[in-house]
């Protein structure tokens, strides 16, 4: 097992866990092609690396898992992606790579996370002491869906 930052020459790993981990999330089979399609364009950008860090776990030298984040202003990490591969959800994998990126953000002096969530990964998140706020992240693929940002102060 071990994480490192991801490079440009990672993406179609990144794509391959998204897509794996979105199995789990309960689109509608009607939004599958809208979201495959603002993947692609996401993680084909030749600056989503630029402006995001991104760590990927490795289990047995294959990626199992990523979390990518923007430094912000004000103090504060806003993560944008926490995906990990279907099959090894819910065996720590996501709170490893939670807790080196807050690790990093703790290093270079960042006082808040912020996290638009998932409905359904709130509860793993209010588990690691995050708080659930009245603020909403608009989703950038599906606009009738909106996240509940939660965060934490370090």
């Amino acid at each position: 097992m071990y994480i490192k930052i991801a490079e440009k020459k990672d993406i179609n790993n990144l794509i391959y866990i998204t897509e794996s981990a979105r199995e789990t999330l309960g689109y509608p089979d009607d939004y599958r092609p809208k979201f495959n399609k603002y993947l692609h364009e996401l993680f084909n950008k030749n600056n989503i690396l630029d402006n995001r860090i991104t760590f990927i776990y490795y289990l047995n030298d294959a990626p199992a898992g990523y979390i990518s984040f923007s430094c912000l202003e004000n103090f504060t990490v806003e993560v944008n992606n926490l995906f990990v591969l279907s099959n090894i959800q819910r065996k720590g994998v996501g709170t490893i790579l939670l807790n080196e990126c807050e690790k990093f953000a703790k290093k270079i002096g960042t006082r808040i996370i912020k996290i638009g969530s998932e409905h359904n990964s709130i509860e793993f998140y209010l588990k690691k002491n995050y708080i659930k706020t009245e603020e909403f992240l608009i989703s950038a693929v599906f606009s009738d869906i909106k996240y509940p940002y939660v965060i934490k102060y370090l």
